[in-house]
Formats: structure tokens, C-alpha cells, sequence
């Protein structure tokens, strides 16, 4: 509020001059120390004053001030890396979206809300029907070995022509069925001041020998094998860019689609709060 005497005041310094007793000692001369003192007093004041008032807002996703705390409340992992309007929209779609099956036509709609679906990323959700064995599209093959016999060798020439395969193909799907499970892993230094392990590590464990000293734990992904019964392939569905089937219907060819990696949290939260319990989510993405 503006006064000629007193010039702009905050809403609490206008309530210590409506409070204050009669008489012209209780109208501070404009700058002087008594006026200063009811600035300060006022501006105190007014600071408790907002942050009451910001409490009226403490569960509205648009508007909280505690926004990682409500996100917590309603399963949702804080990610600094996204906008702040685009985090409280996403908020507001959990907090606000009632009575919503799980259905994949749900898990799409969310999908686009998100920005990961149809005008997004692309991301498509796929049904498993009729059903195909899922495991050729999931997991890596490697190309080379070391001393791999007649596997691709780096520089091995067939044709006329040389060839050179360094990495992993095949499918590159990844399951997704309760969560992302890790395992966590001492790390080694080694004689040679690097973090290789000398010795071996026994197959399916994180046990094992090791020559060097401990230094850290990292935790590595757990990798879900693809189910083997033809009778649980229904209850499989995949996310791709893209599906290619026969003329039976049947899947034959998925495309990975490409997701930006800070987005990567928020897809699992997406798929693990709407798929239904029993089913397998392979997700054919490459997060970058």
C-alpha cells in the first residue's frame, strides 16, 4: 500500500501502523530511525507472513513450495534435470488422474501425456498377440570373442573384404517386470592401478578372488532372463518406435526408439504404476 507520508509499505508494516496508539509520537517522521525500526520489524514480519501464506499451497502440485516432498508422497523421483513446470505437470497428471485402468491403451495415453508417446518420442506400446517368443528381440550378443574360434575377429577378412566388429548386437531389449533390481559390487584396485580384477569372478555371484585393494561399491543392473514358458509370452508386451508383423499378426521386427537418458526414471515410473501386475514390459529403448 502507498501512503504520502509513509511511501510503499508491506501489507505487515501497514498493520504495525494500524495497531500502533494515537498521538504524533506514533507517526514516525518518513526516514527517520523510528520509521526504520517499523520497516524492519514489519519486514520480519511479513516474511512469516508468506511463508503461512505458502502453506495453504503445500499439496497443490502447481503451486507448492516443498515440491520434492509431494513428488516423494506420490512415488515420483525428484529429477533436478527437468524443468520445474514440467515436473509440477507431471505431479499434477499423478496426483489428479483417478480411477484409471491398466490397460495398455492407459499406458499409451499416459505415455503421450508425458511427452514419451505420439508427438514425443514415439514410444508405442505393442501387444504380445499373437504371441511370439520375446527373447530374440531382448538382451545382447557379443560380436567378438578373445579367442572366440570362428566368431567375428577385428580385421578378419571374408569376401575380399575386411571386416571389424567390436561390441554387442541382437535385440537390446530390457525387462522391465518389478522395478529395476541391482546388485551391489565391490570394486578392486589391481597391482596395475586400474580397476580390472585379478582372479575370476564366479558365474551368477559377485563373489570371487580378487588380487588389489577395495576402494568402492557400484551397483550394476540385475539381468531379468526372458520367460521360457510359451504359456506366459501373452502376458509380455513391448515398447518401440515401431512393430513389424507377418501376415498372421505375429511380431517378427521392433525398432528401438531413442529417449533422452534424464527421461529414463520417469518412463519406469510410468510403466511400473499402470502396467498390470502380471505381465512382462520389454522395453526396446536406447536412453542418450
Amino acid at each position: 500500500m502507498s501512503d504520502p507520508y509513509l511511501g510503499t509499505r508491506t501489507l505487515m508494516r501497514a498493520f504495525l501502523d494500524a495497531v500502533l496508539p494515537p498521538g504524533a509520537i506514533w507517526h514516525p517522521a518518513p526516514g527517520g530511525d523510528f520509521d526504520h525500526f517499523l520497516d524492519g520489524l514489519g519486514d520480519n514480519l511479513q516474511a512469516t507472513h508468506d511463508a503461512i501464506v505458502q502453506l495453504a499451497y503445500i499439496r497443490d502440485p502447481w503451486r507448492t513450495p516443498f515440491l520434492d516432498e509431494l513428488e516423494r508422497e506420490y512415488g515420483v523421483t525428484p529429477n533436478a534435470q527437468l524443468s520445474e513446470s514440467t515436473r509440477r505437470a507431471y505431479l499434477a497428471s499423478i496426483k489428479y488422474g483417478r480411477n484409471r485402468k491398466s490397460t495398455l491403451d492407459t499406458l499409451q495415453r499416459a505415455l503421450d501425456d508425458a511427452g514419451l508417446g505420439v508427438g514425443g518420442y514415439g514410444l508405442m506400446v505393442f501387444a504380445n498377440d499373437p504371441p511370439v517368443d520375446p527373447s530374440p528381440f531382448m538382451g545382447f550378443t557379443y560380436q567378438m570373442y578373445l579367442g572366440g574360434g570362428n566368431t567375428q575377429y577385428l580385421g578378419y577378412n571374408t569376401g575380399g573384404i575386411t571386416r571389424a566388429f567390436l561390441g554387442v548386437a541382437a535385440g537390446g531389449g530390457v525387462w522391465l517386470v518389478n522395478g529395476e533390481p541391482y546388485v551391489p559390487v565391490p570394486n578392486y584396485e589391481s597391482l596395475g592401478g586400474s580397476e580390472s580384477y585379478l582372479g575370476y569372478v564366479r558365474s551368477g555371484s559377485v563373489g570371487g578372488y580378487y588380487l588389489g585393494q577395495y576402494y568402492s561399491i557400484s551397483y550394476q543392473p540385475i539381468t531379468v532372463a526372458s520367460p521360457s514358458d510359451p504359456t506366459t509370452w501373452p502376458c509380455v508386451f513391448f515398447l518401440a518406435a515401431a512393430a513389424t508383423r507377418d501376415g498372421s499378426g505375429h511380431i517378427t521386427a521392433l525398432t528401438m526408439a531413442t529417449v533422452p537418458a534424464n527421461l529414463r526414471q520417469r518412463l519406469v515410473e510410468i510403466v511400473m504404476r499402470l502396467k498390470p501386475l502380471h505381465t512382462w514390459a520389454a522395453l526396446m529403448v536406447s536412453f542418450s
